[in-house]
């Protein structure tokens, strides 16, 4: 973000993310959906935010549990056929994020991972397949259970004194 956002300009975003009609978890897939937003938002508000910093906002937000639900009513994007990839190429997805070890979200809105993992998978798969469709293959797996959930968060030492041997 260039600078904070005011009052006004978040909600000016909500508007806006309301109107498109579009989770925040398909604007992965959906980059010109995410640059038409992001256009239209800074036009209004005289700014000049990056798509990806709007959608870390817009994910952020939706997990702290202040960012509005669209419904049932929200478009619809198919899944990822399993046959998109050979058998041998979901492992590498599988292995690459976990050997990044970063949650599946941070690639939505991090051009340097979603670079790292086009970069890693085209070396070891021999062919380049969009970032924003492995991001979503990624994300696909992760929320059907195939893959852990990963955070950022260290993992909590000792969750109560009788953890803590004397």
């Amino acid at each position: 973000m260039n600078r904070k956002l005011t009052v006004d300009d978040e909600e000016t975003l909500k508007v806006l993310y309301v109107r498109q009609n579009i989770p925040t978890d398909q604007y992965k897939r959906r980059p010109d959906d995410l640059r038409l937003l992001a256009e239209t938002f800074n036009d209004l508000t005289e700014r000049s935010d990056d798509p990806d910093d709007l959608l870390h906002l817009m994910i952020t937000r939706r997990k702290d549990g202040i960012w509005p639900k669209l419904g049932p009513g929200h478009k619809k994007l198919h899944a990822i056929p399993p046959d998109a990839f050979a058998d041998a190429e979901w492992g590498l997805i599988d292995s690459i994020y976990l050997d990044i070890g970063k949650g599946s979200d941070h690639y939505a809105y991090d051009v340097g991972l979603r670079k790292e993992l086009t970069g890693r998978f085209s070396t070891l798969a021999g062919r380049v397949v969009p970032a924003r469709v492995l991001c979503a293959a990624l994300e696909q797996r992760r929320k059907e259970g195939l893959l852990p959930r990963l955070t950022d968060k260290p993992p909590e030492l000792f969750a109560d004194m009788n953890a803590v041997a004397l």
